[in-house]
C-alpha cells in the first residue's frame, strides 16, 4: 500500500514517502494487512481517497457494539447503515427491536423528521414522527400493506386517517393555492362524532354524524335533525324503469313516462354507419326488431334534430326498413303519426315516408308529392281515399310532420301548422299489416334523406289545432313517483309527457294501470257544480 503522509513531520516541507509494499507502514495506529500493493488509502493535500484504484474494495467502520456501523461494499456500489446492505444503494440497517429510530432531522435536540423501525410488531410498521407526536405509520408486512396517517395502530383499512379527538380538526384535503377545494373536517368531541366535508365556498357540503347515521347535506346549521335533511333541490336521474317493492319501505325515484298508446317508436339513435337489425329496434313496450334493414340505410351522426346525435339516413332507392305484421298500426280509430324529416339535395318528385300493408291488400301510406306541391296520406285498399295538403318545402331543411285522425277529421300539419283537414272514416282497419319506413310496399318510390324520431300513436290524436313541435325525444322526460311496499306507484308529476295534467297510478304487481286526464274531471266537475275550479295566475 502506497500512501502519502499520514503522521509526523517531514524536513524541507517535503511529503515523506514509504517505500510501500505489502504489509508495510510507517505510522502508528496504522495496521495494515493487506498483501495488495494498490493504493487503498490516499491522503492528498484537499481530500482523503479510499480505494483510490477503484478495486472491488470494501470499508467498513465499526462502532462499541455494531461491527457494522457504516459499510461500504465495493462490489455491489452499495452503502449500509447499521449493517451491510443488501438490496439498495443506501440502506439503514435495524437490529430487530422495537422503537429504534433509524434516521432523523433534528434542530439542535428536537426531531424534526424521524423514522423509527419497529421490527419486532406485527406488521412491522415503520413510524414517521416528529418531537411534536407520530406523524404516521406504515405497516411493511401486511397483506395488503397499510397506512395510518396520524397513528401508529393498525389500520382496518388500506389507508387511515387518525384524529386526536379534538373539534375542528381537518383531517384531509384537496387545495388548489390555499384555498381547500374539498376537505374533511372532524369533530370528535362532539355530540354524534360528525364527519364534515366542506370547502372555502360551501361549509358545509355534508354533514355525517357518524354515531347516529344522520346525515345532512348542504344543511345551515349543519346539525341533521333527520336521518336525511337536505337544504336545497336535488336531482333524481330517470331510470329506464320503476323499481322494485320492498317490504317495509316507501320509494321515490324519477322515470320517463312513455304513453302507453305509443305502439311504435323509432328515435334514430345510434353509432355512425351502424345498420344491424338491432340498431333499429322499436322503443315502445312493443320492442319490434326489423325484419330487415335493406339496402344503404344506416345510422348517421351528420344530421340530427332533436332528443339526440343521431337520425337514419335513406339514400334512396330500395333502401328501407321493414317490420313485421302487427296489430300495433292497425287503427280503429284516432290516431297520430309523426316524424322529422330532411331531404337531400333536392326534394324527390315522390317520396314516401312510412307506409303499411295487409295481406287483404288494404294499406296505408304517408309520402310527399313534390310534383304537385303537396303531402298525402292514403288509406284504404289501393290506397283509397286519397287525402291531399298543401304545402312547401326545401331540401337540407328539417321538418316535423304529423297527421292524426280525431272523431273522423283527418288533420295535417307541418311545422306544428295544420295544413289541411277532410272527413275520413273512423275506422282504417288493417288485418296485421306489415310496416315500412323509407317506402311502401310497392318499391316503386322511395325517401332520400333523414328520418329521426319516428312516432306513432293509437288511440289518441295528440294535436287537433297548432301547436310547438317536440324539442324533446319521446320517453325523455323525467317524472317523480313513489312507490310503496305493497308495489303502488304513484306519479307526482302532475303532467303526461304530452303536457296533459293527470293522474297516474300503477300497480307493478298486477301491472294494472290508472291514469285519469285530471283537467277533463275538473271541468265536469265545474259544469255539475257551477264553480270554477281551474284558476289562471
Amino acid at each position: 500500500m502506497a500512501f502519502s503522509t499520514i503522521g509526523g513531520a517531514s524536513t524541507g516541507g517535503s511529503a515523506e514517502t514509504p517505500s510501500g509494499g505489502a504489509g508495510s507502514s510507517g505510522h502508528e495506529g496504522v495496521d495494515d494487512q493487506s498483501s495488495s500493493n494498490d493504493d487503498q488509502i490516499t491522503i492528498k493535500d484537499g481530500e482523503v481517497v479510499i480505494n483510490d484504484d477503484s478495486d472491488d474494495l470494501d470499508f467498513r467502520v465499526e462502532s462499541n457494539g455494531n461491527a457494522n456501523m457504516l459499510v461500504v461494499d465495493g462490489g455491489t456500489n452499495r452503502v449500509g447503515v447499521g449493517g451491510a446492505p443488501s438490496a439498495s444503494t443506501l440502506e439503514v440497517v435495524g437490529d430487530g427491536t422495537d422503537g429504534q429510530e433509524l434516521f432523523g432531522v433534528y434542530e439542535g435536540t428536537s426531531a424534526r423528521l424521524a423514522v423509527e423501525g419497529d421490527f419486532n410488531t406485527s406488521g412491522n410498521p415503520i413510524i414517521v414522527k416528529s418531537s411534536s407526536g407520530t406523524i404516521g405509520s406504515i405497516f411493511t408486512t401486511t397483506t395488503p400493506r397499510k397506512v395510518n396517517i396520524g397513528g401508529t395502530s393498525e389500520p382496518g383499512a388500506m389507508f387511515e386517517i387518525t384524529g386526536d379527538s379534538s373539534d375542528g380538526q381537518e383531517l384531509l384535503a384537496f387545495t388548489e393555492g390555499g384555498n381547500d377545494r374539498l376537505s374533511f373536517q372532524c369533530d370528535f368531541g362532539s355530540a354524534g362524532n360528525p364527519v364534515t366535508i366542506k370547502s372555502d365556498v360551501i361549509n358545509p357540503i355534508m354533514k355525517w354524524e357518524t354515531t347516529t347515521g344522520n346525515i345532512g347535506v348542504g344543511v345551515s346549521p349543519a346539525t341533521p335533525a333527520e336521518k336525511l335533511v337536505v337544504d336545497g333541490a336535488v336531482a333524481l336521474k330517470s331510470q329506464g324503469s320503476a323499481p322494485s317493492a320492498t317490504s317495509g319501505y316507501a320509494k321515490l325515484y324519477s322515470a320517463s313516462s312513455l304513453d302507453s298508446d305509443i305502439v311504435f317508436l323509432l328515435h334514430g339513435q345510434g353509432s355512425d354507419d351502424d345498420a344491424d337489425p338491432e340498431d333499429f329496434v322499436d322503443s315502445s313496450s312493443n320492442e319490434l326488431v326489423p325484419s330487415a334493414v335493406v339496402g344503404n340505410c344506416v345510422i348517421d351522426t351528420s344530421q340530427y334534430t332533436i332528443g339526440g346525435s343521431s337520425s337514419i339516413y335513406f339514400p334512396g332507392a330500395t333502401d328501407h326498413l321493414t317490420y313485421a305484421d302487427s296489430e300495433a298500426w292497425t287503427f280503429p280509430g284516432d290516431f297520430t303519426i309523426d316524424f322529422f324529416c330532411r331531404f337531400e339535395t333536392t326534394v324527390p318528385n315522390v317520396a314516401v315516408i312510412l307506409g303499411a300493408t295487409a295481406n287483404s291488400g288494404e294499406v296505408w301510406r304517408i309520402q310527399r308529392y313534390e310534383g304537385g306541391g303537396v303531402w298525402q296520406f292514403s288509406a284504404g285498399s289501393g290506397f283509397s281515399p286519397h287525402y291531399s295538403f298543401t304545402s312547401s318545402v326545401s331540401a337540407d331543411t328539417w321538418y316535423h310532420i304529423a297527421v292524426t285522425r280525431s272523431n273522423g277529421t283527418i288533420r295535417f300539419f307541418q311545422a306544428g301548422t295544420q295544413i289541411g283537414s277532410d272527413t275520413a272514416a273512423n275506422t282504417t282497419t288493417l288485418n296485421n299489416p306489415g310496416l315500412y319506413v323509407g317506402r311502401d310496399h310497392t318499391a316503386v318510390e322511395s325517401m332520400d334523406g333523414w328520418l329521426q324520431e319516428i312516432r306513432i300513436t293509437n288511440n289518441k290524436a295528440l294535436w287537433t289545432s297548432n301547436f310547438t313541435p317536440p324539442t324533446t325525444a319521446s320517453g325523455s322526460s323525467a317524472e317523480l313517483y313513489t312507490l310503496d311496499a305493497a308495489g303502488y306507484a304513484t306519479k307526482i308529476s302532475p303532467h303526461s309527457s304530452e303536457g296533459e295534467w293527470e293522474f297516474y297510478s300503477k300497480n307493478q304487481k298486477t301491472g294494472k294501470t290508472v291514469r285519469i286526464n285530471m283537467e277533463e274531471v275538473v271541468r265536469d266537475l265545474g259544469q255539475l257544480t257551477g264553480k270554477n275550479y281551474i284558476k289562471d295566475e
